[in-house]
């Protein structure tokens, strides 16, 4: 049978995501960082259900986030929600 670690292992992990953008000679990153990546992508799967579910009529279909969210508030709120730190190279 295949290892499966038990549920704490997992809430004692910690992550961080380096997200970089060049465009010519400027360039900016974001980091997150977060605890337990399941139980974060859990949180912002959920987060995500509901924020489509009371939004108004729009765009339907394949579409990007940041065509259906402002990107600022729903990356403040998910911080929030699900308990990361952003930390932008930008503001």
């Amino acid at each position: 049978a295949p290892f499966t670690p038990p549920d704490e292992d997992y809430a004692r992990t910690s992550f961080a995501i380096v997200a970089q953008a060049r465009r010519g000679f400027s360039a900016s990153q974001v980091v997150v960082r977060g605890h337990d990546i399941y139980q974060t992508t859990g949180a912002i799967v959920a987060w995500v259900v509901r924020a489509l579910v009371a939004r108004d009529a729009g765009p339907v279909g394949m579409r990007a986030p940041a065509e259906l969210f402002r990107p600022e508030p729903a990356l403040a709120e998910l911080a929030t929600v699900c308990g990361l730190s952003i930390d932008p190279s930008f503001r």
